[in-house]
């Protein structure tokens, strides 16, 4: 590059001297620019860039290419008119200085001037999955002194890119008078739009809710956004970060003092995703710091929260089919059609706002929903509804409000809710019409001084009884509880309770909690209410296969009782084990949950596939370690595969295999794969494993002299471990396949250079029998 540029200065030079010999009468009319070459600073910043500048005209010239290679926006700025390749930096906003001690030229850039960056938090798009299936199973078997029960719990799905079609069934041995012996539990097609935050169902599902009413079974179609179930995607109200740098920067987001948010930025203008941050609230300060030191400080109050949606996100859900009743009783008892429209939308970072519609035959309600953010205070959730019954044609009518704060160490929030007696909603079941008042004031409270965690929670609730013939008395609940570390291994956990019913119960309780590490844990806890106390031992592990139990004695009133908990957890499910004796009766109880999983020719039996699932095949090869995100998770069987379970949806995995289990006449491509699937598909992950043969090559240097030992040689786009030459000039590489190779060798001083060879598959599969030479240049 230096050359080409000493070249065009010369030739610059040249043909300057010729104009003056060809024009010596016009010498003091015409004067050749003077060219050098020199480094570019901008903005006081050394980019380690050369480029040609000149004069002419009383403007200066500099190569657009590297303005462009810097990030500065060349379209902005004039261009010579002859010499289309050079910039001018005689323009309003940019100053010019030269440095001759440094050979440099300084140029100072407004922000504007450099290319923007819109720094997006990655959204990690589902792979499409393999055509396959699942069934997932649940056995109960149950009994104690005067019957036992046999049920089974049953879920089919079939999967293929982004659809997954699930039937789920249930078998009562013993049914009850309104029972079905055999039940369909529901039936469901889902189709995902992973790109577009969009879901699509057919069949049995459950409508939205809202702070005021709740959701509902039904059949038909449901059709919205899913960013609750998108861990990769933030849709509330987090800052934006954005603005302007004329040099690079950090920026970062504090809340209250503290970092939570850090990130690099190129100059010009950006815009950052700030991270998961949420509920958060207080003085928000984002700070830009850029690499000279300057800083600038932008603060103001935020109250961020995942109730709030981002300005101009909607939030949306259509839903229409006939209300289900009595799911688990019969299969078939679907009754009113109704249509329902759920809409939510960000209207500022502080301000969300929306509507909920329904409509059926005997029940229309209209709810009117508003999340404000007030300052850095607290959140307000509200909701206001009306209903209109067509039957008896009465209105109704309902609110709804919410105040909550969150920081770092405590909590606080009130939930009430108010109905007035000719309220209805769709679904009586699951609708208390009787309900006047429903309320709940929580704080929570942790690290403190005295003690490490205070909660306190106080539920209200009242009822209209003018029409009935057994009122119902209002409901009133309180609960305190506290948490201390007596040491590093003893917990307490103590407080008091009180049901102000009539009937109902008061009591302090206490318990005691000694943690032995690996070896398991020691509980103990008395509650005076029953007059109970508990003693029980705990030992649970954290692998995906293994055996947890707990073993324990209760005394109450004069009556002991003895219980053992056993989980069994295995590659084919797990099973659980319980049982209770007391004095003059016992109950046992018997679960086996597990799944039989196939894709394509494979057919495993494996635990329930309640996530999404992988099939690793390492190319028939067995007993081979497989690891899930650096974490082992098992070994391949007898055919060389093996299923990897609990792969949580829209979350990124690593998997992989340990390749120094293989021989040594043994390679592959990749060891390692990435996946990010959906829920309760299935993905199959293929490493093949290749037979090496070792193919010898003499390598000589362009005066065909044979390389130095010891120099190095990678294979391009194999593995990254070098070869190394020996004192005959001879490397070995083991190689799978024939083709054309390209070698990048480092000699001695570490000069490099390139060699190319092609090996055929006669030659590739003789390749004991020949040695092969190249040129390295």
């Amino acid at each position: 590059m230096k050359a080409t540029k000493l070249f065009l200065m010369i030739a610059c030079g040249m043909g300057a001297i010729n104009a003056n010999a060809e024009l010596s009468q016009e010498s003091n009319q015409l004067k050749s620019p003077e060219v050098l070459i020199v480094n570019i600073w901008i903005n006081g910043v050394d980019y380690h860039t050369e480029t040609v500048t000149f004069s002419e005209n009383g403007k200066r010239f500099v190569e657009c290419e590297a303005l462009s290679d810097i990030g500065i926006r060349v379209e902005k700025i004039s261009r010579h008119l002859a010499k289309k390749d050079f910039c001018s930096l005689t323009q309003p906003g940019i100053t010019v200085e030269d440095d001759y001690s440094l050979q440099a030229i300084k140029i100072f850039f407004p922000a504007d001037f450099f290319v923007g960056t819109d720094y997006e938090l990655e959204i990690e798009v589902p792979e499409k999955a393999n055509f396959g299936g699942f069934v997932n199973y649940s056995l109960f078997y149950g009994k104690d002194e005067e019957d036992q029960e046999f049920n089974t719990f049953s879920e089919f799905g079939i999967f293929k890119d982004y659809w997954l079609f699930k039937n789920a069934f249930l078998y009562r041995n013993e049914p009850e008078e309104t029972e079905q012996t055999f039940l369909r539990v529901n039936s469901t097609l889902d189709i995902d739009f992973p790109t577009k935050f969009l879901k699509l169902t057919f069949g049995d599902t459950t409508s939205p809710y809202n702070l005021l009413n709740n959701s509902f079974r039904f059949g038909g179609l449901s059709f919205g956004t899913n960013y609750i179930d998108r861990p990769d995607f933030v849709y509330w109200n987090i800052p934006a970060l954005n603005g302007s740098a004329s040099l690079p920067s950090t920026v970062d987001l504090f809340i209250n003092g503290v970092r939570l948010y850090r990130d690099s930025i190129t100059p010009g203008n950006y815009n950052l995703p700030a991270g998961g941050v949420v509920n958060q609230a207080g003085d928000a300060q984002i700070v830009v710091e850029d690499i000279l030191g300057n800083r600038t400080v932008r603060s103001f109050p935020v109250y961020i929260n995942s109730r709030l949606l981002k300005p101009k996100l909607n939030e949306y859900n259509i839903s229409l089919g006939k209300l289900r009743y009595n799911y688990d009783l019969v299969d078939d008892d679907y009754r009113d059609f109704f249509s329902k429209l759920y809409f939510r939308r960000g209207i500022t970072s502080s301000t969300t706002l929306g509507l909920d519609l329904l409509y059926s035959e005997d029940v229309s309600n209209i709810d009117v929903l508003w999340t404000q953010g007030i300052s850095k205070y607290f959140l307000l959730d509200t909701a206001v509804s009306a209903s209109k019954a067509d039957r008896i044609d009465e209105q109704g009518y309902a609110a709804a409000v919410g105040l909550s704060r969150s920081s770092q160490y405590w909590s606080v929030g009130l939930n009430s809710r108010y109905f007035t007696q000719e309220y209805q909603y769709l679904n009586t079941d699951l609708y208390d019409s009787e309900i006047e008042t429903s309320s709940i004031l929580y704080f929570n409270f942790s690290n403190l001084k005295i003690i490490d965690g205070l909660n306190f929670n106080f539920i209200y609730q009242s009822y209209y009884n003018e029409f009935d013939d057994s009122p119902r008395e209002d409901r009133k609940f309180f609960d305190i509880r506290a948490t201390k570390a007596l040491t590093r291994n003893l917990y307490t956990d103590f407080g008091y309770y009180k049901d102000f019913s009539e009937d109902g119960d008061q009591g302090f309780r206490i318990a005691f909690y000694y943690n032995w590490g690996e070896r398991g844990r020691l509980s103990l806890d008395h509650d005076t209410a029953d007059n109970e106390t508990s003693l029980s031992y705990a030992h649970r592990t954290m692998t995906q296969n293994g055996f947890d139990y707990v073993v324990g004695v209760n005394r109450s009133d004069e009556e002991i009782n003895y219980n053992a908990y056993g989980l069994w957890k295995t590659s084919v499910g797990n099973l659980q084990l319980s049982h209770d004796e007391y004095e003059d009766r016992r109950n046992s109880q018997v679960t086996f949950d597990g799944a039989l999983v196939w894709m394509g020719n494979k057919v495993a039996l494996t635990k329930y596939a309640d996530n999404a699932f992988a099939l690793v095949n390492v190319d028939q090869h067995s007993d081979i370690d497989i690891y899930r995100s650096a974490t082992r998770v098992g070994s391949t069987n007898k055919q060389g595969y093996m299923f990897v379970h609990n792969l949580i949806p829209y979350i990124h995995y690593d998997i992989s295999f340990d390749h120094n289990q293989l021989a040594m006449d043994e390679t592959f491509e990749h060891s390692s794969k990435k996946l990010v699937g959906l829920d309760q598909r299935g993905y199959r992950l293929d490493f093949p494993i290749y037979k090496t043969k070792r193919v010898a090559v003499k390598l000589k240097d362009a005066q065909q002299n044979s390389l130095v030992a010891g120099s190095e040689v990678l294979v391009d786009g194999l593995s990254q471990e070098a070869s190394f030459v020996d004192s005959q000039g001879m490397v070995y590489l083991y190689l799978f396949k024939a083709g054309a190779y390209n070698l990048k060798i480092k000699t001695q001083g570490g000069k490099q250079c390139q060699a190319q060879f092609n090996l055929n598959e006669i030659q590739f599969q003789n390749a004991d029998k020949h040695v092969f030479e190249t040129v390295c240049e």
